[in-house]
């Protein structure tokens, strides 16, 4: 998995700004979060915006499967198989098909997903492979953060990966 990600990341580069980045996101309305959860994605945004304010590095996009799972793809006599491609994007924030991959079976498959034990599986798949794309490993929980900031609404897991992504990072939770 780790290999094709790689060659993916290889398909349509570019590059944009973070704040610029952080303009063009849409966040999930108010009116679908609990109250913990909104309190938590604005924290999240605001460390966001300090990371733009503060540095405003280049966040890098590439072509992403955009549902790329352990059951969208499989090995077979010819290779590795990647399928269900209706979600793929040209430019989409790189690393969002590794934190998927590596988040998706304990959003998708456990029923009350450990929070820190998904976060330890997704830094151990995703840093590799962002080293591997000469990824500096500090920009990791920025990217992740990014992910995340999208798709609260879709699981009470992410969340909960904010929280310890801000805990790491020294941000508290208003």
């Amino acid at each position: 998995a780790g290999r094709f990600l790689k060659q993916l990341s290889e398909q349509s580069p570019g590059q944009i700004r973070l704040a610029d980045y952080l303009k063009q996101l849409t966040l999930p309305p108010d009116t679908v979060l609990r109250s913990t959860a909104q309190k938590t994605l604005q924290a999240l945004q605001a460390w966001l915006y300090q990371q733009a304010n503060s540095r405003n590095p280049l966040i890098r996009l590439h072509r992403c499967h955009g549902d790329f799972a352990p059951w969208n793809c499989s090995w077979t006599a010819h290779g590795f198989f990647v399928y269900d491609w209706e979600a793929s994007k040209g430019q989409e924030l790189a690393l969002s098909d590794a934190f998927y991959y590596s988040l998706a079976p304990f959003v998708h498959v456990r029923v009350h997903p450990n929070a820190a034990a998904a976060m330890a599986a997704c830094e151990r798949f995703v840093r590799p492979l962002w080293q591997s794309q000469q990824g500096d490993a500090s920009d990791i929980h920025l990217y992740l953060g990014l992910w995340l900031m999208t798709r609260f609404s879709e699981s009470s897991l992410y969340p909960a990966l904010a929280t310890i992504l801000l805990r790491k990072n020294l941000w508290s939770i208003a």
